[in-house]
């Protein structure tokens, strides 16, 4: 059964589900020692999907909440979505840097999300070789 999403009209409400997302990502994280004895950490990685699952909003919801010149726009909430937004950015180039998650996936996130990359710009590469035509001969 489809639903419209949820308005989202409490600050204090929000932050708790907000903190709820990343406490309940945390504590489903599993760690298995390998047998050189390393330890390997395996959770989720964090989305915005994920975090609009846990308010019950959609991800144009999401969106919405944070447009200014939206109905929805509500100064406190934006400012923890936005919060959000970035623990899930700093999450992800962390989980990066430490290996738990797969590198280009999480590139395609955080360029998504508008943390890397430029969303407006043509990413057309260009490649010039130069050097001696006969090189291959």
């Amino acid at each position: 059964m489809i639903t419209k999403p949820i308005k989202l009209t409490d600050p204090d409400k929000v932050q708790e589900i907000v903190d709820k997302y990343f406490s309940d990502r945390k504590n489903s994280e599993e760690v298995l020692i390998l047998k050189n004895g390393d330890k390997k950490v395996y959770r989720d990685p964090p989305t915005i999907i994920g975090l609009c699952q846990y308010l019950g909003i959609s991800h144009t919801s999401f969106d919405r909440y944070m447009d200014e010149e939206n109905e929805l726009y509500n100064k406190e909430i934006c400012a923890i979505l936005r919060d959000a937004k970035d623990r899930i950015i700093n999450e992800l180039v962390d989980g990066v840097s430490k290996g738990y998650w797969t590198e280009k996936i999480c590139l395609a996130m955080l360029s998504r999300y508008g943390f890397i990359g430029d969303t407006e710009a043509d990413t057309t590469v260009k490649i010039i070789m130069q050097g001696d035509p006969n090189w291959s001969k």
